[in-house]
């Protein structure tokens, strides 16, 4: 996977018509701005968690996450991710939610 730094070195004249390539720098953008994300949520000294599970008419089963933070005495909240989930006990939406916030946040 590409870093959004790589896209800045390209020519000036580089089109990016490819749908491969718009899904590339899509992904590198919104990889980027989750992580600038996640880093002030680590630098904050509170945080909040917010999930929602919803279940569609196919039966998949999705975990929304989103957290509060503050930045500078400003309370701020973000949407961080969906996960799809195999169930939808508790269990797993508790393990879903450790497991990320162990790897991303590393407040536990």
């Amino acid at each position: 996977m590409h870093s959004l730094l790589d896209y800045q070195k390209v020519k000036q004249n580089t089109n990016y018509r490819n749908p491969v390539s718009g899904k590339e720098i899509l992904v590198c953008v919104a990889e980027t701005i989750r992580d600038n994300v996640l880093t002030k949520i680590k630098k904050s000294p509170f945080i909040g968690i917010s999930v929602d599970e919803s279940t569609d008419v196919t039966n998949d089963a999705q975990l929304s996450l989103c957290i509060q933070y503050t930045v500078y005495d400003e309370v701020k909240n973000e949407f961080i991710k969906l996960f799809n989930i195999k169930k939808r006990d508790a269990e797993t939406i508790f393990q879903v939610l450790l497991k990320f916030l162990k790897e991303n946040i590393r407040y536990l």
